[in-house]
């Protein structure tokens, strides 16, 4: 986002002179250009996000798919402008720009406003932190209202347009000799010469002025057309010319140099103050020891450069090159030393970019490559319905007596995410609204316990299979040993309220063999486990012992012998 956004902001919100305002998060997504031009230059799958903080504004940009553990994805959820209070933070949650823990913030209250499109669907939301408490009567609330906001985001947009309108003009167009254009759906851009040509002072004219000109000015016969379809065509893919020196190249040509020996520099502006690639450029080449030979540069984006030095640079000379770059993110990697020599380097910077990491270590590296080729794989499996749903007979082990049917969604090739885990959720419950079921046992992780559209589906599912169904918590993606220290109690609420709708509550060794067993002990009916693998040991028959001689229930998931037990049961192959 260029400067003028800023002002944009802050403008808004002096506007609203709204008493108490510590803080301002405005966060919007799904943006749409008018012109197929900006369409292709600027249309990502991210979320912006601006943070104003007195008169300064912050602004960062991450992919969408990184909202789950944000206060985003609840407000998404809840679609509605709410009052929430410090006192209502009983969860980790994080907040969208810091990205750390909302207690971590100083806020009496919190105003949540989320707001769409005319399609209904949220493409924003913005956050007030107020150092007062707040009501959800009082007046200041019906000033912030979700048409002014979608307002707002729309003229953020046009900024962004006009600012790259500008841009182009700027870069591309200043040193062409030619008098010649280039086209979109909705603008046309003209070169210098053609500007002058025409007699016009702006750079840009609409569709439509284009046309009329063409037939004031007979002598414009156009010489020659083509049309550039090409990924990675942008407006700074190589300043061949260029008053400075040096080309630049877009980031996309990274791996395409030819060095054996180099070290990558990434840098990465993180201040408010407007500055060029090329303040950038000078600022980190001026830190570069005499005699080096000149980098390959590259650009990311206007904030975001990187270089390739020819030669395996001293770690000492970068860790004093890191000390002198104030509000700068500094990232060294020295081939052959931090990473293999082949290893591609366009993901790395995509890598960098998206996680702000302050160094680059090679292991936490290959395990977010992991982790994003399992979500793509989970992105694909949803656009190509890969997904799976089976029926087991749960019986019991005395009598082969059907107990109940465990239902899960299979996914071929990974194992799911946490991310997909509510999507499951949502494909199971829509098949037991359709389909008719005998007694649905399913797996829910205490994660989703948090949001609301959760319970609410429960208790849909609980009014059409009344007294039926059974629950099987896990808890895979919460460290039960050093959680929040109100974990056991949010988890004991959550088993409350899950009874008082009729739903039989198991837990899975995630649970059961933790130290929040004793506290929930007296609030689920059994246990899930994988196999008979805790019977082979004196141990595990004990723990298992303990439960039965209480009456619990155990499923076992996995049957590898045979034991006949009242409270015991096992799972039949998949009827469907």
């Amino acid at each position: 986002m260029k400067t003028n956004s800023r002002f944009l902001l802050l403008e808004y919100l002096y506007s609203l002179q709204l008493p108490n305002l510590n803080q301002m998060t405005f966060c919007f997504w799904d943006k749409v250009y008018p012109d197929d031009l900006a369409q292709m230059l600027l249309k990502q799958p991210e979320v912006t996000v601006l943070h104003a903080k007195g008169i300064r504004v912050y602004t960062k940009t991450y992919n969408l798919s990184e909202i789950s553990d944000t206060i985003i994805d609840f407000a998404v959820t809840m679609k509605e402008t709410m009052v929430l209070s410090y006192q209502d933070f009983t969860y980790a949650i994080n907040d969208p720009y810091y990205r750390k823990d909302m207690r971590e913030l100083s806020f009496a209250s919190l105003l949540m406003v989320p707001f769409a499109e005319e399609t209904e669907k949220i493409t924003g939301v913005a956050f007030f932190y107020f150092s007062e408490k707040l009501y959800p009567e009082d007046d200041i609330i019906a000033q912030i209202n979700p048409k002014s906001l979608r307002k707002l985001k729309d003229t953020l947009i046009q900024d962004e347009i006009e600012a790259l309108h500008s841009e182009i003009v700027k870069q591309v167009y200043a040193d062409t000799a030619l008098p010649w254009v280039i086209m979109s759906d909705q603008r046309v851009y003209l070169s210098t010469p053609m500007a002058k040509v025409l007699g016009r002072e702006s750079g840009t004219v609409s569709l439509s002025e284009w046309e009329k000109l063409l037939k004031t000015n007979g002598k414009l016969n156009p010489m020659k057309r083509t049309e550039l379809f090409h990924s990675s065509v942008e407006y700074y893919a190589e300043h061949k010319a260029t008053t400075k020196n040096e080309p630049v190249f877009a980031v996309d040509y990274l791996d395409q140099h030819d060095l054996e020996r180099f070290t990558l520099l990434f840098l990465a502006y993180r201040g408010w103050e407007d500055k060029t690639t090329w303040d950038h450029i000078a600022l980190l080449s001026e830190l570069l020891p005499q005699g080096c030979e000149k980098p390959l540069l590259y650009k990311v984006n206007d904030d975001t450069i990187v270089f390739l030095v020819s030669e395996t640079l001293d770690k000492r000379l970068l860790v004093k090159i890191e000390s002198r770059l104030k509000d700068y993110l500094f990232v060294f990697l020295r081939s052959g030393r931090d990473f293999p020599v082949k290893l591609a380097l366009r993901p790395i910077v995509d890598y960098l970019v998206a996680t702000n990491a302050p160094s680059f270590v090679l292991s936490e590296y290959l395990e977010y490559r992991t982790k994003q080729n399992e979500h793509q794989y989970l992105l694909e499996a949803i656009r190509d319905n890969r997904f799976n749903i089976k029926e087991y007979p749960v019986c019991r082990t005395a009598d082969n007596q059907r107990w109940g049917t465990l239902i899960k969604m299979e996914v071929r090739g990974a194992k799911p995410t946490p991310d997909f885990q509510e999507f499951q959720f949502n494909k199971m419950m829509q098949f037991l609204l359709v389909n008719q079921v005998e007694k649905p046992i399913f797996f829910l992780d205490s994660l989703l316990l948090k949001k609301r559209s959760v319970w609410n589906q429960l208790k849909k599912i609980g009014e059409i299979y009344p007294g039926a169904v059974t629950l099987i918590v896990t808890n895979n993606f919460q460290d039960v040993n050093n959680a929040n220290p109100n974990y056991p109690s949010i988890l004991s609420e959550y088993f409350h309220r899950l009874h008082q709708m009729g739903i039989t509550v198991l837990v899975d060794s995630t649970l059961f063999s933790s130290n929040l067993s004793y506290q929930l002990f007296p609030l689920f009916e059994g246990l899930a486990i994988e196999d008979w693998g805790l019977f082979e040991n004196e141990l595990g028959k004990t723990l298992i012992n303990f439960y039965l001689n209480r009456m619990k229930q155990v499923i076992v998931l996995k049957t590898t012998a045979n034991l006949q037990h009242d409270l015991i049961y096992h799972l039949n192959k998949p009827t469907n």
